[in-house]
């Protein structure tokens, strides 16, 4: 049942009900299968937490139409209760996340379940369907897998043809990369006066002969070069963007920049005097 004041889904008995219409205002309500083309319907007493909610009735047209997935079920009710706590709750979505993880379904589920195929142990095993690999527009999307596998990259030839002549940004995050993988890289590029996601890159290693791979890999296909690089300050990959285009300004990030500053005010045991300074100028 939903955690909220108001109860609007219902999962008895391995289905997964939307609230159809109030019967009597004060105790009974119907509900109808999600399932599109489904009649199913269930009757309960009560919608709101905290009171008894007692399944009355319950019909097996469902039958007709399609079987049971509790399995299924738990991974829909899984999915609306991150939506409901990113919704309601000031916790970060990171957290949430981390609290309601894979980890947490048990193990029939996850033995029971098609979409769970056993984990690569190495990155020659990886497999991607080609319907995972083509986008609605019929292009490629499995750009490069790289040599020997060190590397993926996400991307389609037109959206590599963004890049030229652009400002492009990248940026690197250690959290949401998969297993077997050091790291997840995107690039954006600025177009119109709005920032794009352009390319996943997928890197083995965080080295700067991964970062010279991921980004000759690009380059080859860019008739232009972009106008300029923002990225982090991180050194071995300001090094390789000179490396791999130089001709192309690049720079560091101003946010990154301002966190820096911050880390060494603190370190320098400053924080205090910046923090009081009435003169200070923002």
């Amino acid at each position: 049942m939903s955690d909220v004041d108001q109860i609007t889904t219902c999962v008895p008995v391995g289905y997964y009900y939307r609230q159809n219409e109030q019967q009597n205002k004060k105790t009974i309500f119907n509900w109808r299968c999600i399932k599109a083309g489904c009649k199913g319907t269930c009757q309960t007493y009560s919608n709101r937490v905290g009171e008894d909610v007692i399944l009355i009735s319950i019909n097996d047209i469902h039958e007709n139409f399609h079987s049971a997935s509790p399995n299924k079920i738990k991974i829909l009710e899984r999915r609306r209760k991150i939506g409901h706590k990113v919704e309601f709750s000031d916790e970060k979505p990171r957290k949430i996340l981390h609290e309601l993880n894979d980890n947490n379904l048990d193990d029939e589920m996850i033995a029971n379940s098609a979409n769970y195929p056993p984990n690569p142990k190495k990155l020659s095993e990886i497999y991607f369907p080609d319907f995972l690999t083509i986008t609605k527009k019929k292009e490629n999307f499995l750009f490069d897998s790289g040599a020997d596998s060190e590397f993926i990259i996400f991307t389609t030839e037109s959206n590599l043809q963004n890049l030229k002549n652009a400002h492009v940004f990248v940026d690197g995050t250690f959290d949401i990369a998969p297993k077997l993988f050091a790291q997840v890289y995107t690039i954006h590029a600025l177009i119109d006066g709005r920032c794009f996601l352009m390319a996943y890159g997928l890197l083995s290693r965080k080295t700067e002969e991964m970062y010279v791979e991921f980004l000759n890999a690009v380059q080859i296909k860019l008739k232009h070069h972009p106008l300029s690089i923002t990225s982090d300050f991180e050194k071995g990959f300001i090094n390789t963007s000179m490396k791999v285009f130089p001709k192309v300004n690049v720079f560091g990030c101003f946010f990154h920049f301002k966190q820096s500053m911050w880390r060494k005010i603190s370190e320098l045991g400053l924080k205090v005097i910046y923090l009081e300074d009435e003169n200070d100028i923002y």
